[in-house]
């Protein structure tokens, strides 16, 4: 099979709803292979070999921003050696019916998968595999998961979310996995288009360890709340929010008294509705992986943390405990007794806050 032929066949008639398999050599000096299997709706890709990856981002005109990158056109770049992957047709939605097993293994040192256009998010599911020899990342799917190897030594994931290795920058998000989310504390850096691919998001709380948000990182279509924590406006770029179908309706959620600081930034001021947290919390200075604050008569409690996390009375009365996994918990206020809470966790440490 010759890697640099024309875009491959786009024809009902090449798959049937049976088991079928395909295979090819790609990249410098055909170091890397690809195996192709499924039976409807499944499928599973397997990327082998040694070396790194070319990018498989979809580029002939008749398909821009819809093609996968397996049905990668390359007749544009005839010296480009990115592997021209057939794909499953003939069903509703064709490709977009499939869900796609990537399986990346190890020896690939880099992965680079791009391509996929909003309007698609909701329908192309990749899964993919990333090994401890992947030491770059260049992804943008929609809906799916990310599972990095525990030993690889440059990214991580969790809650099928791409960041760094010590979990400080938040790469990717892929649509599909959450309607509302909370970046844990910690995470200083959002990067850019993170959460672009993310149409069913309508909420998200970024902590006031992040320092910096790429472009377009926050673009998602349906996004209606933003909470945020820092006490002046972080500096954004304009296009960080780009995407966002109407943002003179969406809210942001801002610390007590700074309503009229976010009102006159340029970006965040361009929310239609400001509203200040009603928060009164004290935060554990000493250790910012671990806070809790009040707001809207919900407690919320936030760590990197899976951990057993326990409430006391300002005179040591136990008044609530649970097991929480890593990110925020929220707790009805109304549950809890007493002017002053002691939260205390089984890993991060202890915070006060008073109601």
């Amino acid at each position: 099979m010759k890697l640099r032929s024309i875009f491959l066949i786009f024809a009902a008639t090449l798959f049937s709803a049976e088991s079928w398999a395909q295979s090819g050599d790609f990249g410098e000096n055909n170091a890397l292979h690809w195996k192709f299997s499924g039976s409807f709706p499944e499928a599973t890709i397997t990327i082998s070999g040694t070396g790194a990856m070319p990018s498989f981002q979809a580029i002939a005109p008749s398909f821009q921003g819809l093609a996968p990158w397996f049905a990668y056109a390359n007749s544009l770049n005839p010296t480009d050696t990115s592997p021209i992957f057939p794909f499953p047709a003939g069903y509703p939605g064709g490709f977009l019916s499939w869900n796609y097993n990537i399986i990346i293994e190890e020896g690939v040192t880099s992965v680079n998968f791009n391509g996929s256009g909003p309007g698609y998010n909701e329908v192309l599911k990749m899964n993919i595999s990333i090994p401890s020899s992947v030491t770059s990342i260049s992804i943008y799917f929609s809906s799916g998961s990310i599972n990095v190897a525990s030993d690889n030594m440059n990214y991580s994931s969790a809650g099928n979310v791409l960041y760094n290795k010590n979990k400080s920058t938040l790469i990717f998000v892929p649509n599909g996995n959450y309607s509302n989310f909370i970046i844990p504390n910690g995470v200083t850096s959002i990067g850019g288009g993170a959460f672009y691919s993310c149409t069913n998001l309508t909420s998200i709380t970024i902590p006031s360890s992040v320092t910096s948000i790429g472009n377009f990182a926050l673009g998602t279509i349906n996004l209606k709340t933003v909470t945020v924590n820092w006490s002046q406006p972080l500096t954004v770029d304009a296009n960080v929010f780009a995407g966002i179908v109407d943002i003179a309706n969406a809210t942001l959620y801002v610390p007590y008294g700074t309503k009229s600081r976010y009102q006159a930034d340029p970006v965040w001021g361009t929310f239609g509705t400001i509203v200040e947290q009603t928060t009164t919390s004290l935060k554990n200075i000493s250790n910012p992986a671990f806070y809790a604050f009040i707001t809207h008569n919900v407690l919320k409690v936030e760590s990197r943390y899976a951990e057993k996390i326990t409430i006391y009375s300002a005179k040591g009365t136990q008044l609530y405990s649970t097991t929480k996994s890593a990110g925020m918990i929220e707790i009805p206020v109304s549950s809890l007794h007493g002017s002053v809470l002691i939260i205390k966790g089984s890993v991060s440490g202890t915070v006060k806050i008073v109601k």
